[in-house]
């Protein structure tokens, strides 16, 4: 009987251990580390809604390392290299320094569209896991944070994720095929993340001009065009540097792309080369439809170029009207209603100069 008593009180005292454990958050002591661990780190992060880089990245206790990038991301597909195990051991104590296997397993607030983030440690066999969902909302200790980003660090992911200096380099040390299919939806990712810089050297490296993005499979040249008439100094390199190799090097559908960014970037200069190539005017843009060069005129000089090149200036398609009609250039509009011009886009051009306040236009159209 007296054992019985003495057996329930030792139970319900244990009970009360544990649970004071839980609370202090002394769950479980960090595991012994030696030389013959097998130790395995791992951090994801997902996609948003929005542009959030999403990949995985493995931190393996001799050194190695395998990235995945996913989406959104400078560099996708799945990549290896190594680092000295020194590095590896140096974060193990920052994970040990941090607890980390006495933190909650999740730190989740309560809001939507957000990125999921993730580590993952494992030392023996031994596995703890915390995700980490916008946590500083959650009450999760900002050591969480501090363990994420020392791993990308360590990893090396800013040349994969964001795109560094130093990609090229490391993707030539890895035999990456620049020429391939993959390479051109790099760029594209490129400049979707608008990371240009990174998106030249690409451009320079002989990539495809042609890609899509991993994300959302959008046309390279489709994230070009409304940055074209943009002062941004890398930007403007790119563009001129994709314009450039299109010329040279492009499919036929590149070379069209590069002619509406010069018409767009008054390139007179640009023009007249593709013109003299023979380049197809018009352009193909989901959402849009078909247009041509004419309707990107940024000039007078440019719109005369393409005139005498033979580009039909009453090109139209279901979603475009004629360029005379669309642009927002009095000096264009002059010179396109030079051309030829029927009595019906006559009406709709002096009702659009008498919005616009081109006088100019008016007085040339007897209104």
């Amino acid at each position: 009987m007296m054992s019985e008593f003495f057996g329930r009180r030792w139970c319900r005292f244990a009970v009360a251990v544990a649970a004071l454990s839980v609370l202090l958050g002394c769950q479980a002591p960090f595991p012994k580390v030696s030389e013959a661990s097998k130790v395995d780190i791992r951090l994801v992060r997902s996609a948003c809604f929005g542009w959030c880089p999403a990949y995985v990245v493995d931190i393996a206790g001799d050194g190695s390392v395998t990235y995945e990038g996913i989406s959104s991301v400078a560099v996708s597909g799945r990549f290896q290299h190594r680092i000295a195990p020194a590095e590896v051991a140096a974060l193990l104590r920052m994970f040990e320094r941090a607890d980390f296997f006495a933190l909650k397993d999740e730190y989740i607030a309560e809001i939507t569209d957000n990125p999921f983030h993730s580590v993952t440690l494992t030392i023996d066999g031994q596995t703890k896991k915390v995700i980490d969902y916008v946590g500083k909302m959650a009450g999760m200790p900002p050591t969480v944070t501090e363990l994420e980003d020392a791993i990308d660090r360590t990893a090396g992911t800013a040349k994969f994720v964001k795109g560094t200096p130093e990609t090229i380099a490391t993707l030539r040390q890895a035999g990456f095929d620049f020429t391939s299919e993959k390479a051109a939806t790099f760029l594209a990712d490129a400049l979707e993340i608008q990371n240009y810089a990174y998106a030249s050297d690409l451009i320079l490296a002989g990539v495809p001009l042609n890609g899509r993005t991993s994300r959302q499979q959008l046309p390279a040249f489709e994230l070009l065009f409304p940055l074209a008439t943009s002062s941004r100094s890398d930007l403007e390199r790119t563009l001129l540097l994709f314009s450039e190799a299109a010329a040279e090097r492009g499919t036929r559908q590149d070379r069209s792309v590069a002619l509406v960014i010069a018409a767009r970037r008054d390139d007179a200069g640009l023009v007249r080369r593709l013109v003299a190539l023979g380049v197809d005017p018009v352009v193909e843009e989901s959402g849009v439809g078909p247009y041509t060069a004419l309707h990107t005129a940024a000039s007078a000089r440019v719109a005369r170029i393409l005139l005498r090149a033979g580009i039909d200036p009453d090109f139209t398609s279901p979603m475009i009207r004629k360029a005379v009609l669309v642009t927002d250039s009095e000096d264009v509009a002059l010179v396109l209603a030079g051309a030829r011009v029927s009595g019906e886009t006559k009406t709709a051009l002096i009702a659009r100069a008498r919005v616009k306040g081109w006088t100019r236009l008016l007085a040339k159209l007897g209104s």
